[in-house]
C-alpha cells in the first residue's frame, strides 16, 4: 500500500528525510530548491507552522493550543525530528461532546491530561509510513513492526493511589495499606513508556493477518462498529485520512504531510491512547471477576531510579512504586514477596499484563499479547454450574453464591496456583497468532486446539500492549477440564494429585479428543498391596499417608510416607507390623518421586487407574445413563471390571479385587470435558474383617497365567488340567540337551528353554513362570476342554511323554515332534484380550462404527507366508457368548461354566522384574503383560499342523515332516518293479520343469517309503508312523500327485523317468538330478517304448 512511493512526492520526502537527518534548519520556502542552500517550496513549513496555519478545509487550533500549553512550540517550530498524529478541530468538537474526562475544551484539561493526549501522539523520530512498520533498512525488515515507543514520559502521569484503590485480598499490599503508613502512595501503573499500536498493510501482509481480522477488533457488544480495508492504516482504532494539501499545483492525496522537521498524519478522530490490558480490564464494568483474579498476582515495587527522576522534576519527596505482576519475565521474587520467599513456578502468570513495553522473544515492537477474557456472567455460570464448580466446592464450601460479590468472595478462597492455571490458559503471548482467521490454531495449556471461534467474542479492546477479546463463555485450562481436575484441588485426593503431577500424567489426561474414566482412590483408603511381594516370604501392604501424622519438610517440599504391614495373600488379613516406609520428598510439579519404589509402583498403578474408552462407550454415557458393559481396558493394557447393575452402588473390580472378593465403589463423581473422575472408597467396608486394611484402589491381578492355570489343574477333572499338562513338560531341559547335544548349557537355559517353553523362568530371576512370547501387551489364552485335548492326542498330537521317549531313540525326530506340539499350544495364545461381556463383542472401526468380527494374530508363524496365523473372533449366533474360528474354519465356543473371574474371564498378569542383590530379589516392575483366560469347547488348529491326509504330521527318522500321500497311477494303479505300491513322503520339493514342447509343469520330488499293500491294515496311522525312510531313491510326482514311471540311472545319482505322451504321440525321457533339476531331455524313438533308451 505505502511501499516505495517514488513519485515526485516520494522523492521529495526522501530528500526531506535526508535533510532532517543531517540537521538542516529550514526557515523559508524557495523555488530554487536545486541549489544546496535553497529550500524547495513543496517541503512545507515546520510542524508547528503547518498546524497553526491549517490547510484547506482543516484547522488544528485545538492541537496548537495543546502545544502552546505544554511549551512545545519551539520544539515543533524549529528543532527535532518528529512524527505527529493529529486530529483537526472538527474531530476535537466530537471529542468534547463525549470523552471520559468530561472536558469541553483544551483549557479544561489538566496538565497530565494534556501531556497524555499530546505526547502519546508523538514519536521522537521522523518516520514515513513505509518505515513505521519496518525494523531496518533491508527488504526483510519490512512489515515487522507493530508498535513504537511514544514521547510520553512515565513521570508525567503518576497518580496518588489511596488504600481503598489498592488491590484487595492481596497480601503484598498489606504493608502499604496499613494504618502505620499514609493511606496513599504514588503508583506508576508501569515503569515503562506506553507504546503506540499501528496496523499497517505491510505488517498485516508479512504476518498473514487479514483485513477482516483488524475489522473484527471494532466489535462492540456483538456489533461491528467500523470497517477496514487493505489500503487503510490505523493508529489503535483511529484511521489515517488523506492530508488534503494543495500547493502550487502539487496535489498530495496520500496520508503524509511533509514538514521541515518531521511528518504529520491526520487521524479521523482524536487519539486518546488506551492504557495497558490490566488497566483496561480494571476500568470495565463487565470484567470485574477477571480483573480481580488478575490483581491477586500484582505487587508494589519500589523504584529508586523513577523516584529520583520524579522528585527532581516535581520537587517533591514522594516515593514511587510500580505495579508489577508475578510472571516468568519478572524474576526478582525474593525482593518482592511478603515473606521473602520465591513463589512457585505454578503461581506465575504467563506474562505481565500491566507491562506497557511487553516483549516476546522478538522484542517489544514486533508483536504484543492477546487475552481471552470472559465476561462476569460467563464466570458466574462457570463457577456455579459449569466445569469450574468443583473449585468452589472444594475451597469455598461454606460460601453461598448469589451474586458477583459473593462469587468473588468465594473465588478469593481458591489458592493462587489454581487461579494462575485458569488465567494462564486465557493469556496468549502473541497477538499476530491470535487473530480471528487463526482462532482455529489457538492452543490451550495442553497445546491442543482451544476451539475458539468468532461467536465466542462479544467485544474487542485494543490496549497499548495487547488486544483483549471479551468472551461470552469460559475456556477453562485443560487441567480443570480434564478428568484429573478434582485430584488437583480436593484435599482427600492428594496421593493421586502427586502421582499425576510428579509423573506428568497431567500431559496425557489433558487430551480433550479422548474419553477417559479416571479412578481416584480416597486418601483415607490408599492401601496398596505390593504385587512384587505377594509370592515372597513377606507379602507387604502399604497404607499411605500425606502430611497427616508426619512433620512437613523444609520449604515447599512436602512428604509422603506409609505404614507397612505383612499380610496373608490368601485372606488379606494383617499378620504383622513392619517398619514404616521412610518419608518421601515431593518436589515441585514434574520433579518426579525421589524414591525409586514410589516412582515404580505409582507409575504402574496410574497405568491401571486410567480407563481409555472408545468414543461414546464410557461408564456413564452422554445421555447420563449407565453403560451395561462390564469390562474396560486400562491405559497400561490391563482390564477393569465395572458393575453398573445397581445405579446407587456402582462397583469397580481390579483383577486383585476379583481374586480377594472385595469391591470398590464411587464416593463422588465429577463430569469433566473428556470423561468422568470417580473418587473411590471401599464397598461395604463394615463387612470386612477387622484384620484387613480396607482399600479404595482397584489394582491389577496378582496371579499370572501359570498360577491361574495351575490353580484349576490340580485334579484331573479340573477345567484346565489337560491343557496345562501339555504346557508343563517333565525335565524339558534334560530332553533339550539330548536333542541338541552340541548346544552349551547357556544356550539351553537362555535360548532353547525360552523357545520351547510355554512357561519360562530365567536364570537371572527377572522372569518367573511367565509366558515368554508375551510382549507388554494384552492377550487371550484359550484353554480347550479336557475332552478336546484328549481328542487331539488320540488323533496323533504328540505328548511330552512321547517326545521324551523318542528323544532317547531318535533326537531329531523328537525335536520335530516338539516343534509340532509347540505350534499347537502357541496357537491358543492370541493378541488382544477378549472378554465375554453383557454387550456383544465389537471393536472400533477406523471409519467409525464398530466391527462385530475381528481377526487377531496368534503366537504361531505361518512358515509359508512369514506372518502369524490368525483366529477370527465373533459373537455366537444367539449372542450368548463369544466364539473363536480357527484357521481351518472350526468354531470353538467360550464356555461360561463355573464362576466368572475364576474359570472364565480370568484376569492374569505376567510380570518381568528387575532384581537386586546376590539373592536376585525382585525390586521393581520392569514391564508386564495382561491376559484373560477363556475355556473353549474344542482345540484350535491350523494347516501347519497337518499333512496331506488331514491328520497331524508325522516325522521320519531324520526329523523331517512326513506328509503321507497315496500315489495314484497315470492310468489306474501304478505298480513298481516288485509289484508293490509305494507311499510318497514329503518334505516335497516343487520344481518347474520344461517339456520339449515348451510347456512347463510343476513336479514334486519326494522320498520313497517302504512299500505296503493298500488293502492291508498297514494303512492305519500306527503303521504309517513306523515306516522307515529310504533315503537313497527319489521319485517324481506331478502337480496332481501322480507318480511318473522311473528308473535309477547308471550313475547312481540321476533319476530318469518317462513323461506322458506328447501331442505327436512320442514319449520323452527327462533326466533330473537328486535336486530335481532337469539335466537332459531325450526323445524316445518308438511310441510303444516306455522304457528309457540305454
Amino acid at each position: 500500500m505505502f511501499k516505495h512511493r517514488l513519485s515526485k512526492f516520494g522523492k521529495a520526502s526522501l530528500f526531506a528525510m535526508f535533510m532532517l537527518l543531517v540537521g538542516g534548519s529550514f526557515q523559508s520556502c524557495q523555488d530554487d530548491y536545486d541549489l544546496p542552500n535553497k529550500e524547495p517550496k513543496w517541503l512545507g513549513a515546520s510542524i508547528y507552522d503547518f498546524l497553526k496555519t491549517g490547510s484547506t478545509g482543516h484547522s488544528y487550533s485545538n492541537f496548537v493550543e495543546l502545544i502552546d500549553s505544554l511549551g512545545e512550540k519551539e520544539t515543533l517550530a524549529h528543532t527535532g525530528s518528529k512524527t505527529l498524529f493529529v486530529a483537526d478541530d472538527a474531530a476535537f468538537e466530537r471529542f468534547f461532546e463525549d470523552n471520559p474526562w468530561g472536558v469541553k475544551s483544551v483549557s479544561e484539561m489538566t496538565k497530565t491530561q494534556m501531556k497524555y493526549l499530546f505526547y502519546s501522539s508523538m514519536l521522537d523520530n521522523a518516520l514515513l509510513l513505509d518505515m513505521l512498520s519496518s525494523s531496518g533498512p533491508t527488504e526483510n525488515d519490512e512489515g515487522q513492526v507493530l508498535r513504537r515507543t511514544t514521547s510520553f514520559s512515565v513521570i508525567d502521569s503518576i497518580p496518588l493511589v489511596t488504600a481503598s484503590e489498592m488491590p484487595v485480598f492481596n497480601k503484598y499490599w498489606d504493608a502499604l495499606r496499613g494504618v502505620e503508613r499514609d493511606a496513599a502512595l504514588r503508583l506508576a501503573k508501569d515503569g515503562t513508556a506506553p507504546m503506540m499500536v499501528h496496523f499497517l498493510s505491510d505488517y498485516l501482509k508479512q504476518q498473514s493477518i487479514k483485513a477482516s481480522d483488524i475489522e473484527f477488533l471494532f466489535k462492540k457488544n456483538g456489533v461491528q462498529t467500523k470497517t477496514f480495508a487493505d489500503n487503510e492504516a490505523l493508529i489503535y482504532d483511529k484511521k489515517l485520512v488523506a492530508s488534503g494539501i494543495s500547493t502550487d499545483g502539487f496535489s498530495d492525496d496520500t496520508m503524509t504531510i511533509t514538514c521541515k522537521n518531521g511528518y504529520i498524519y491526520r487521524l479521523d478522530d482524536v487519539l486518546l491512547p488506551p492504557s495497558n490490558m490490566a488497566e483496561e480490564l480494571r476500568n470495565r464494568e463487565d470484567t470485574k471477576v477477571f480483573s480481580h483474579l488478575l490483581d491477586r498476582f500484582c505487587i508494589p515495587v519500589y523504584d529508586a531510579a523513577l523516584t529520583a527522576e520524579y522528585q527532581a522534576y516535581h520537587k517533591t519527596n514522594d516515593s514511587i512504586f510500580r505495579m508489577r505482576y508475578f510472571c516468568s519475565e519478572f524474576t526478582s521474587y525474593n525482593l518482592l514477596t511478603a515473606s521473602g520467599s520465591n513463589p512457585a513456578a505454578e503461581e506465575l502468570l504467563t506474562y505481565d499484563p500491566g507491562w506497557n513495553a511487553y516483549a516476546t522473544a522478538l522484542g517489544a515492537e514486533k508483536d504484543m499479547a492477546a487475552m481471552l477474557v470472559p465476561k462476569d456472567d460467563a464466570f458466574y455460570t462457570y463457577f456455579t454450574t459449569g466445569t469450574g464448580a468443583f473449585l468452589v466446592e472444594q475451597f469455598a464450601p461454606s460460601v453461598e453464591i448469589s451474586d458477583m460479590e459473593t462469587l468473588i468472595q468465594a473465588l478469593d478462597s481458591i489458592p493462587e496456583i489454581n487461579v494462575a492455571s485458569l488465567l494462564n490458559n486465557l493469556m496468549q503471548r502473541s497477538f499476530k497468532d491470535c487473530v480471528p482467521s487463526k482462532f482455529d490454531k489457538v492452543k490451550d495449556d495442553a497445546n491442543d486446539e482451544m476451539g475458539l471461534t468468532e461467536k465466542d467474542v462479544d467485544e474487542c479492546v485494543i490496549a497499548n500492549n495487547g488486544v483483549i477479546y471479551i468472551l461470552n463463555n469460559v475456556f477453562g485450562p485443560a487441567d480443570y477440564r480434564a478428568v484429573h481436575a478434582p485430584s488437583l484441588v480436593f484435599d482427600n485426593m492428594l496421593m493421586v494429585r502427586h502421582c499425576v503431577t510428579q509423573l506428568r500424567y497431567d500431559y496425557y489426561l489433558k487430551a480433550m479428543d479422548a474419553e477417559y474414566s479416571f479412578i481416584i482412590p480416597d486418601d483415607n483408603y490408599f492401601v496398596y498391596h505390593d504385587p512384587i511381594t505377594v509370592n515372597t516370604a513377606t507379602p507387604t501392604v502399604y497404607a499411605f499417608h500425606y502430611n497427616k501424622e508426619r512433620p512437613k519438610g523444609n520449604g515447599k517440599t512436602d512428604e509422603l510416607w506409609a505404614s507397612k504391614y505383612k499380610f496373608n495373600p490368601a485372606t488379606y488379613e494383617i499378620t504383622d507390623t513392619l517398619t514404616d516406609m521412610a518419608p518421601v520428598s515431593v518436589a515441585s510439579k514434574g520433579g518426579g518421586f525421589s524414591n525409586a519404589f514410589m516412582k515404580n509402583r505409582m507409575t504402574d498403578l496410574m497405568e491401571y487407574l486410567i480407563i481409555v474408552h472408545d468414543e461414546g462407550d464410557g461408564i456413564i454415557r452422554a445421555d447420563g445413563t449407565l453403560n451395561p458393559k462390564k469390562y474396560y481396558q486400562t491405559k497400561g493394557y490391563g482390564t477393569m471390571k465395572v458393575d453398573t447393575s445397581d445405579p446407587n452402588a456402582v462397583k469397580f473390580y481390579g483383577g486383585e479385587q476379583i481374586e480377594n472378593g472385595t469391591a470398590i465403589t464411587i464416593g463422588t463423581q465429577h463430569e469433566q470435558e473428556n470423561g468422568y473422575a470417580f473418587c473411590t472408597v471401599p464397598y461395604d467396608v463394615e463387612s470386612l474383617s477387622p484384620a484387613r486394611k480396607a482399600s479404595a484402589i482397584p489394582t491389577p491381578p496378582t496371579k499370572s497365567v501359570y498360577t491361574n492355570l495351575l490353580n484349576n489343574s490340580e485334579e484331573e477333572t479340573d477345567i484346565y488340567h489337560e491343557f496345562f499338562s501339555l504346557c508343563m513338560p517333565d525335565s524339558l531341559e534334560a530332553t533339550l540337551k539330548i536333542m541338541f547335544p552340541k548346544a552349551s548349557d547357556r544356550v539351553i537355559k537362555n535360548d532353547s528353554l525360552r523357545l520351547y517353553s510355554i512357561f519360562y523362568s530365567s536364570t537371572d530371576g527377572t522372569l518367573v513362570n511367565v509366558v515368554p512370547f508375551f510382549n507388554t501387551y494384552h492377550y487371550t489364552v484359550y484353554v480347550p476342554s479336557n475332552e478336546a485335548i484328549k481328542g487331539v492326542i488320540a488323533d496323533g498330537l504328540p505328548t511330552w511323554e512321547i517326545i521324551a521317549n523318542e528323544s532317547n531313540v531318535n533326537p531329531a525326530k523328537a525335536a520335530s515332534q516338539m516343534r509340532l506340539l509347540n505350534n499347537f499350544l502357541r496357537y491358543h495364545f492370541q493378541d488382544n484380550s477378549v472378554y465375554v461381556d453383557n454387550v456383544p463383542f465389537s471393536i472400533p472401526s477406523p471409519e467409525g462404527g464398530k466391527y462385530t468380527e475381528a481377526n487377531f494374530a496368534t503366537a504361531v508363524i505361518n512358515t509359508t507366508t512369514g506372518r502369524f496365523y490368525e483366529t477370527t473372533v465373533k459373537n455366537a449366533d444367539d449372542n450368548s457368548t463369544v466364539v473363536v474360528v480357527d484357521q481351518l474354519g472350526n468354531t470353538a465356543k467360550i464356555l461360561k461354566s463355573g464362576e466368572e473371574g475364576k474359570t472364565w474371564n480370568v484376569m492374569s498378569r505376567d510380570i518381568e522384574y528387575t532384581v537386586s542383590g546376590s539373592a536376585k530379589t525382585p525390586s521393581t516392575i520392569a514391564t508386564s503383560s495382561y491376559s484373560v483366560i477363556q475355556p473353549i469347547d474344542r482345540a484350535l488348529l491350523n494347516e501347519g499342523l497337518f499333512g496331506y491326509d488331514g491328520r497331524f504330521r508325522r516325522f521320519a527318522a531324520d526329523g523331517e515332516l512326513v506328509d503321507v500321500m497315496a500315489v495314484a497311477g497315470i492310468e489306474g494303479s501304478v505298480t513298481l518293479e516288485d509289484g508293490t505300491k509305494p507311499f510318497l513322503v514329503a518334505n516335497v520339493g516343487e520344481y518347474e520343469m520344461e517339456a520339449l514342447d515348451g510347456t512347463t509343469k510343476m513336479m514334486r520330488v519326494a522320498y520313497l517309503m517302504s512299500p505296503i499293500d493298500e488293502s492291508d491294515e498297514a494303512w492305519s496311522s500306527t503303521t504309517r508312523e513306523q515306516l522307515v525312510l529310504n533315503g537313497e531313491e527319489k521319485v517324481l510326482v506331478n502337480e496332481e500327485g501322480m507318480l511318473v514311471k522311473f528308473v535309477k540311472g547308471d550313475d547312481g545319482n540321476t533319476v530318469e523317468y518317462v513323461t506322458e505322451a506328447a501331442e505327436d504321440g512320442n514319449n520323452y525321457m527327462i533326466k533330473v538330478n537328486n535336486n530335481g533339476d532337469v539335466v537332459e531331455k531325450i526323445l524316445v524313438e518308438t511310441e510303444e517304448s516306455t522304457e528309457p533308451a540305454n
